[in-house]
């Protein structure tokens, strides 16, 4: 995660190493922030609120997987990290791309589209992924997300040869990016 988020001019990577013998390094950094051993690795992360140019902090509390700390980076400080294989302008676009109308999600697939054109050769399969998944949610609704994450997910849980394992990551990871996505209904119980 922090080899991705490098080149993010608003984010700051750090490690503090505490010492428990000797001369007890940083140890008051536990105190401070309130975790003890058992919680190491541990993830903080500060944000400056512009309003006030108070510093906040919020504690990383799920499992460490990469992908945790991206979706943590995002929902605390706005901060998006792209998934492999992912494109920043085209998550962009496809954040919201499942609740739109239909004329809204037309206007952004062109503009999908355009952005797809100018893609390095490297990414362009990325690009066509994005511009094949926001189609299908076009003409079969967004309930296509959810099977093609499931179809997914089915397929990487059998033997793959590593360059189909990496693209149906990458596949999984574009349909992530669709995040924003109509809740299902509840059924009510009588």
């Amino acid at each position: 995660v922090a080899k991705d988020a490098a080149n993010i001019p608003d984010l700051f990577t750090g490690e503090v190493g505490i010492k428990e013998y000797g001369d007890k390094e940083n140890v008051e950094f536990e105190t401070r922030f309130e975790f003890n051993r058992d919680d190491y690795p541990m993830v903080i992360l500060f944000v400056k609120n512009n309003k006030e140019g108070s510093i906040e902090h919020f504690k990383f509390k799920y499992e460490f997987t990469s992908e945790n700390l991206k979706k943590f980076l995002k929902e605390k400080a706005g901060i998006r990290i792209p998934l492999t294989g992912c494109i920043s302008e085209l998550d962009a676009l496809t954040e919201g791309f499942a609740i739109l109308s239909n004329e809204k999600m037309e206007s952004s697939l062109k503009t999908a589209k355009n952005l797809v054109k100018d893609l390095s050769e490297d990414l362009s399969k990325s690009g066509s992924t994005y511009i094949k998944l926001m189609k299908k949610v076009i003409s079969d609704g967004v309930g296509f997300l959810d099977s093609e994450e499931n179809r997914v997910n089915k397929i990487l849980t059998t033997k793959l040869k590593p360059a189909k394992k990496l693209e149906m990551e990458t596949r999984l990871n574009i349909i992530k990016s669709f995040v924003t996505r109509p809740q299902k209904k509840a059924k009510e119980e009588l």
